[in-house]
């Protein structure tokens, strides 16, 4: 019997507060923009015309009925998106350099996608999904650790395919090594790993994406894509490896291209119609191609699910 979702994530919802140029005496002008990692991907899958969920909590604030009526508007079931009265939701103001790169301060600390609890979702939509994707940010305060812990567990005695992305942000960790750790853990129970190189190079120590890869092979993931920037993707599936090169546009933010890459690969890999067992390193070299293209697109668009091209994954 198929399944009622493509993919179901669990994750931070938050407003990015994007620079919008500046007012008359100078100062920055900031526009709210919905982000986080997980609900960028989910809206990338569903534009493409698949069925998609979220898992989190948002504050029962202006932001938080921001962020639902977005995704919603995107195609998301937000039937288990918790909206808390005891706690506001997640702020991140975004710094951008000349060439669209970010730079993020949080304001997460007592906010509400740390406090989401493994009671506070229903998990037959886990288990009626084909794929379950999640990242590290939960894993920084308790309450939300324990929560994905148990979607992880659902999603695997349930036969999901598990994608992760660790989305490494350094200022939410009391340390590098917690984090490090934390991924570590996380890629061992991965079927799909969506990893950057810095992200790669911290947890094996080499230098080389395809060195990384290798070693990251070892630790169980059957499906790794590296990302790096302007310099391209290399991918790997169950050994076998290649790489594309990145899409050249006029950049002007680069807020959520790897979530909306992700999501485009994703959407690509289920739009084939094969079997994770089924589909060839040929494959996933035409699924990261695309994706790629459709992420480099966004990054000629402010904001992260707001720069989601959607014409081009309704071509997909």
């Amino acid at each position: 019997m198929a399944r009622q979702y493509a993919v179901t994530a669990l994750g931070e919802l938050l407003i990015d507060f994007v620079p919008h140029g500046k007012d008359d005496n100078g100062d920055l002008v900031f526009a709210a923009k919905t982000g986080g990692a997980p609900p960028n991907l989910l809206c990338a899958v569903s534009s493409a015309g698949f069925r998609s969920g979220m898992i989190g909590m948002v504050g029962n604030d202006m932001f938080g009925r921001q962020i639902l009526r977005e995704i919603v508007k995107y195609g998301v079931d937000v039937s288990n998106v918790k909206v808390s009265s005891s706690y506001n939701t997640t702020l991140a103001f975004v710094s951008l350099d000349e060439t669209g790169d970010r730079d993020f301060s949080f304001f997460r600390e007592h906010n509400a996608d740390t406090h989401l609890s493994k009671d506070d979702f229903d998990p037959e939509m886990i288990r009626q999904s084909d794929i379950f994707h999640f990242g590290s940010l939960s894993f920084t305060h308790k309450k939300a650790r324990e929560a994905t812990e148990e979607a992880i567990r659902i999603a695997s005695e349930s036969g999901c395919i598990i994608s992760y992305d660790p989305n490494y942000r350094a200022p939410l960790w009391k340390c590098e090594k917690d984090a490090v750790d934390v991924m570590d853990m996380n890629i061992r129970r991965t079927d799909i790993l969506k990893i950057s190189l810095e992200e790669a190079q911290m947890v094996t120590g080499e230098e080389d994406a395809f060195l990384c890869m290798e070693k990251i092979f070892g630790m169980g993931p059957k499906l790794i894509l590296v990302t790096d920037g302007g310099n391209g993707i290399r991918y790997g599936i169950r050994g076998e490896t290649g790489e594309a090169h990145a899409y050249k546009m006029n950049t002007i933010d680069t807020t959520g291209a790897g979530d909306i890459f992700f999501g485009s690969f994703l959407a690509g890999f289920l739009k084939s119609g094969k079997s994770f067992e089924e589909i060839t390193a040929e494959d996933v070299g035409k699924f990261v191609d695309r994706a790629a293209y459709i992420a480099a697109v966004s990054t000629t668009r402010h904001g992260g699910i707001a720069s989601i091209p959607v014409e081009e994954l309704q071509k997909l």
